[in-house]
């Protein structure tokens, strides 16, 4: 007697990183796993629809202008869903400027460390806990 078995359900990830084109894209999504989530890599212009059901979503960096046409981009769908969505460098960029920021060029480019300067900025739980500045990199 031959008994089929129930098709293997198909785990969907927790995480998808998105990638603009970044060299560290894949290392983000490996610490991503490193901590016990289920991650995968997608390219940035994955449709909203194919992105359900995740918890999160990363747009990686990238050596790109949000002002270049031919600049990586994500489908802005991903911004009306309930997921939450972090934009790191260029991520972060595109983000502002799709969801009507401005982008503007700084004094020097920004490689390595930096500094976070909240500059007495938004009180929110989001930097509950954050000294007023902080060196990151």
């Amino acid at each position: 007697m031959h008994i089929d078995a129930p098709p293997a359900q198909i785990k969907v990830p927790q995480i998808t990183v998105l990638d603009a084109g970044g060299q560290y894209c894949h290392l983000i999504a490996r610490k991503v796993r490193d901590l016990g989530v289920y991650a995968e890599v997608r390219p940035s212009e994955t449709p909203a629809g194919e992105l359900a059901r995740r918890k999160g979503l990363i747009i990686s960096g990238g050596p790109s202008s949000v002002y270049d046409s031919r600049s990586p981009t994500v489908d802005p769908r991903i911004f009306a869903d309930a997921n939450a969505v972090l934009g790191i460098c260029y991520g972060q960029q595109l983000m502002a400027h799709l969801l009507g920021g401005v982008v503007q060029k700084g004094d020097k480019g920004e490689y390595g460390l930096a500094t976070l300067d909240l500059n007495g900025g938004p009180k929110t739980p989001l930097f509950a806990g954050l000294p007023s500045d902080s060196r990151s990199g």
